[in-house]
């Protein structure tokens, strides 16, 4: 090879070199299907394409809440600190935008929202316009949909950005399990939408709404938030929870929440007497009775004039506290007590016939259970052996 050959090989290896590190380096399958995912979000046109891989970005990363109250926490599905330094590695428009809508939603985790900003501020890929109004999404409207036994409501919230794009989130409070919220959906659509199709989609005589104060909304929804850090996972919570709390920031303070109905003693102690004297509950008789009677009206909602199907299980799901000094027999009734009572409770509150009838199939659901709990706590104690029988047994 000639010298000549040779320089001019060398100079072309430089000159290759160099188009090499000003090209972005071939992504590897992982980076590319990520890459994907997030060309087709954007794709939708609507932000809630890409803010649902950041919903899911924030709530896998999140770190347990309860791990003070554990001797194991559990560690989150995701790294977030490696997850941000992977997503930092790949030059691409797609991740650049992740990133910039990724930062708007760490106001908690600031050195990873300054990574986020700091890389999206180094790179040069344009990013969609909506990503920089997240800060001033507006949530503009609410409304309650609130069921006539009271064990639930929807909050439902509409928000729109200054471009035009709308959003709704409809969160479903349950009252049973103290107000916590148990699903949470959202939609790109306008508030208005939602209301106008909701009764025809559910057909639900049973339910009624109401405008609410954004405020009002807000107040619900941190309450409803705060018990659910201690409820069961369904399939929309807690996985929707970082959008909802994004939007719950937007909304201003000054509201009042929920409040579980509230009876006077005295006004509870007339409910009693009238239906200890009417005829569904003359049969039942004396002082134990009113307690037992108490006690179950302290259930679920609080509420002693209405009941459903799932209060009625509730109730009856470990409501026995049998021990030394209690009457066998009047606990092991206490399926009867309040098959006597839903009716006379439900005229008086106007609740129609289908809703007690299905409270009174979940009493007789419930009711063997109930008494096989009742019988094993008594023989536990000692009030009970294998000989005692009883007509709540064969009833049961």
């Amino acid at each position: 090879m000639t010298d000549g050959r040779a320089r001019r090989r060398a100079k072309q290896a430089r000159r290759d070199a160099r188009r090499r590190l000003r090209t972005t380096p071939t992504l590897d399958e992982h980076d590319e299907l990520l890459c994907n995912l997030v060309r087709e979000a954007l794709a939708k046109k609507h932000p809630l394409g890409l803010l649902a891989i950041v919903n899911y970005v924030i709530e896998s990363s999140r770190p347990d809440p309860l791990a003070r109250y554990r001797s194991r926490p559990s560690p989150p599905d995701l790294d977030r600190e490696r997850l941000i330094a992977s997503f930092i590695s790949i030059d691409s428009p797609e991740v650049t935008a992740l990133l910039a809508a990724l930062a708007e939603f760490l106001d908690d985790d600031p050195a990873a929202q300054a990574s986020c900003r700091q890389e999206v501020a180094r790179r040069r890929h344009h990013v969609p316009k909506w990503i920089g109004e997240l800060p001033r999404v507006e949530v503009y409207r609410a409304a309650r949909f609130t069921h006539v036994l009271g064990d639930v409501d929807e909050i439902v919230v509409g928000a729109r950005f200054p471009s035009g794009y709308a959003m709704v989130c409809a969160t479903r409070i349950n009252h049973n399990t103290m107000s916590t919220i148990e699903t949470a959906e959202i939609w790109s659509e306008p508030i208005a939408d939602l209301i106008a199709r909701y009764p025809d989609e559910d057909n639900d005589p049973d339910m009624s709404s109401v405008d609410v104060t954004v405020a009002d909304a807000k107040a619900w929804l941190l309450q409803g938030m705060e018990g659910a850090r201690f409820s069961m996972k369904t399939d929309s919570w807690p996985q929707c929870r970082p959008l909802v709390q994004w939007l719950v920031d937007r909304m201003p303070d000054g509201g009042s929440g929920y409040a579980q109905p509230s009876w006077e003693p005295a006004e509870l102690l007339e409910l009693q007497k009238e239906f200890f004297a009417s005829p569904a509950g003359r049969p039942f008789e004396g002082w134990h009775r009113w307690e037992q009677l108490e006690n179950l009206m302290d259930t679920g909602t609080g509420d002693p004039l209405r009941w459903s199907a799932v209060r009625v299980e509730g109730a009856l799901d470990g409501f026995s506290s049998f021990c030394e000094g209690s009457f066998l027999e009047i606990e092991l009734s206490t399926p009867d007590l309040l098959r006597a009572f839903i009716p006379f409770a439900h005229e008086r509150s106007g609740i129609r016939e289908g809703l007690t009838t299905e409270a009174l199939a979940a009493v007789d659901r419930q009711a063997p259970r109930f008494r096989r709990d009742v019988i094993l706590k008594a023989k536990e104690q000692g009030y009970f052996d294998d000989d005692d029988d009883g007509p709540w047994l064969q009833s049961g």
